[in-house]
C-alpha cells in the first residue's frame, strides 16, 4: 500500500490491533456436514418463545452455521494514523546511547541500525509527523463449507473493493478481492485465515482489517455480561459484552475493549523504547444480531487508541468501522471445503506476491520518491550493483504507480554504465504496472534508444509476462531493424 514512512505506518496500524492474521492456527479436521443437533434443538426452541431481552443470555449469540449458509456484508473502515517519529528516534538514542534528544537523534547515531534509520527519515521536516488517512470500504462474501462440534469453515473474498490512502486509489483491487478461508470457533472466535501460498503480507493485513472486527464472541450460558479474550491481528484484547434490548427479532450487543493485553510491543522488545505502552482511548461498538437466525445483522464500531513513549503519543490511530447485511448475488465461491481449497491454489494469484517488499528495503525505500530512489540506486549499484537492482526492483513493489516516474528518470541517465540494472529490477518487480511500463517504452520513440534497447532485453527477466507485453515485443519487431541505434542484440532478443 502506499505509505509516506513504511516503518510508521506499520508500527501506527497495526500495534492497536489492525488486522494481520486471525489468530494461531489449529486443526481443522472439518468435513462437509451440519452442526450437531442434539444441542441445538434445546438452544432453537428456547429462541422462539424469547420475546424482548430478558429471555436472552450469551448464548443466544452463538452462531448457528450450517454448510450452505452465504451471506454478503458491505464494509467499511474510515481513519486516521500519526505518527511522531521525532519522538521516537529521540528516544531511541537516548535507549541506546547515541544521545538523549530527539536533536541527537537527527544527526544519526552509530550504534544499531533502527536508529539511523530513524533519523535518517527525520532528516525531513515533513517526515517528523505523520498523518495518513485510510478509506477502504468492500463487500464481504462469505460460504460456509465445513461444520464440525469445533467449529465451521467459510469460503470468502472481499468484491468492489476501494481503498484510498491518504486521497491515492491503490490500483491493487484484483489482489484484494482473493479468495480466502477463515475457520471459527464454535464460539464464533476467529481461529484462523488462510490465503494463497506467498499472498503479500501487507495485503493480508488489509483484508483481515475488514473482516476481523466481525467477530462476536459468546460467553457462558445464563451469562447477560460476559469477558473473551479477543485476537485481531498480533493483538489481544479483553473485551466485554453486554446484551441490550431486542425489537421485532433484532437484539442489541454492546461491545467494549477493556484492555489491551498483548501486541506487537511484545514481540519487538528490541525496536522499540522499554517505556512504550498502549493504551485505549476509546472503543464502543453496537451490534445488532437476528435471534433467529443466530447471526450479524449489523455493527457500527469506533476505535481511538495511542502508543505512548513515557508520557508522550508517539501513534495514534482512531476509526470507524461498520458492517451491514445487504442482498446482492454471491461472488464466485467454491461449495465445498475441496473446492474452496483448491482456489487458493489458483495460479493467477501468484501475481499476488510481486507486491511484497523485501523487509531488507523497507527502510531504505521509505519516503523517496522516483527522482530520489534513482538518485539511491546510481549510489548503491556504484558500489554493489545487486544492492542497486534491489532497490528499485523493491521500490517499484512498494509504490506501483511510480514506476511511469522510474522509467523517465532512468531515461535521463540512459548512457550510465549500470542502469540496465534499474530497466532490469522493473522488469523483476514483475506486476502488471511495470510490464505496461516496459511495453510502453520499447514502443515510444520519444525515450532514447539506449533506453528503449534496454527496456527490451529488461523484459528476458518478467517472471509472468502478460499478453499485452508479449504483443507489444511482437509489434515492435519488425520495426526495430530499421531503427537506428539499436543494437544486433536486442533485434535478436525481440
Amino acid at each position: 500500500m502506499r505509505s509516506k514512512h513504511a516503518y510508521a505506518i506499520l508500527l501506527a496500524t497495526t500495534l492497536g490491533g489492525v488486522g494481520c492474521h486471525g489468530g494461531e492456527a489449529g486443526p481443522t479436521g472439518l468435513s462437509d456436514g451440519s452442526l450437531g443437533q442434539s444441542a441445538d434443538k434445546g438452544q432453537s426452541a428456547a429462541l422462539t418463545q424469547l420475546s424482548g431481552s430478558r429471555g436472552l443470555d450469551a448464548a443466544s449469540f452463538a452462531p448457528a452455521a450450517k454448510v450452505g449458509d452465504e451471506r454478503v456484508y458491505k464494509l467499511n473502515y474510515r481513519g486516521t494514523a500519526e505518527v511522531d517519529l521525532r519522538l521516537l528516534a529521540g528516544a531511541m538514542a537516548k535507549m541506546m546511547g547515541t544521545g538523549d534528544t530527539a536533536a541527537n537523534a537527527h544527526a544519526g547515531g552509530s550504534n544499531g541500525a533502527a536508529t539511523g534509520a530513524l533519523s535518517a527519515a527525520s532528516l525531513t521536516p515533513q517526515l517528523t509527523h505523520q498523518r495518513v488517512g485510510h478509506d477502504l470500504s468492500a463487500t464481504l462474501h462469505s460460504r460456509v463449507v465445513a461444520v464440525d462440534e469445533t467449529g465451521y469453515i467459510t469460503a470468502a473474498r472481499l468484491q468492489q473493493v476501494a481503498y484510498v490512502v491518504d486521497g491515492a486509489t491503490d490500483s491493487r483491487r484484483e489482489l484484494l478481492e482473493t479468495p480466502f478461508l477463515m475457520t471459527f470457533e464454535r464460539t464464533g472466535a476467529l481461529r484462523k485465515a488462510e490465503f494463497p501460498k506467498q499472498f503479500p503480507d501487507v495485503l493480508r493485513r488489509s483484508i483481515l482489517g475488514l473482516v476481523e472486527p466481525l467477530q462476536v464472541v459468546t460467553g457462558e450460558p445464563g451469562q447477560k455480561s460476559w469477558l473473551t479474550k479477543e485476537r485481531e491481528g498480533e493483538s489481544v484484547f479483553r473485551t466485554r459484552y453486554e446484551v441490550g434490548a431486542t425489537h421485532d427479532g433484532i437484539a442489541e450487543l454492546k461491545k467494549t475493549r477493556v484492555d489491551l493485553l498483548s501486541n506487537e510491543l511484545t514481540a519487538m522488545k528490541a525496536a522499540l523504547p522499554s517505556a512504550s505502552h498502549t493504551r485505549i482511548e476509546k472503543s464502543a461498538t453496537t451490534i445488532a444480531w437476528s435471534v433467529g437466525e443466530r447471526a450479524l445483522e449489523r455493527m457500527t464500531a469506533t476505535e481511538r487508541m495511542s502508543t505512548l513513549i513515557g508520557k508522550a503519543p508517539f501513534s495514534t490511530r482512531d476509526g470507524v468501522f461498520t458492517a451491514e447485511r445487504v442482498t446482492a448475488p454471491l461472488a464466485a465461491l467454491g461449495t465445498t471445503l475441496a473446492e474452496a481449497t483448491t482456489a487458493l491454489h489458483d495460479p493467477k494469484f501468484a501475481r499476488a506476491r510481486m507486491y511484497e517488499v523485501d523487509k531488507r528495503y523497507a527502510g531504505k525505500i521509505a519516503g523517496l520518491d522516483a527522482r530520489t530512489a534513482v538518485t539511491a540506486f546510481r549510489a548503491a549499484t556504484a558500489k554493489m550493483p545487486i544492492e542497486g537492482h534491489g532497490l528499485i526492483k523493491n521500490y517499484a513493489r512498494l509504490k506501483p504507480t511510480a514506476c511511469v516516474e522510474i522509467s523517465r528518470e532512468l531515461d535521463t541517465i540512459a548512457t550510465d554504465e549500470h542502469v540496465g540494472f534499474g530497466w532490469s529490477a522493473l522488469a523483476a518487480a514483475g506486476h502488471i504496472e511495470a510490464q505496461t511500463v516496459l511495453a510502453s517504452v520499447i514502443a515510444d520513440a520519444s525515450f532514447k534508444p539506449d533506453s528503449r534497447e534496454k527496456a527490451l532485453i529488461a523484459v528476458m527477466d518478467v517472471e509472468m509476462p502478460e499478453p499485452f507485453l508479449l504483443d507489444a515485443v511482437w509489434k515492435i519487431r519488425g520495426a526495430l531493424t530499421k531503427t537506428t541505434g539499436l543494437s544486433s542484440m536486442a533485434v535478436s532478443i525481440a
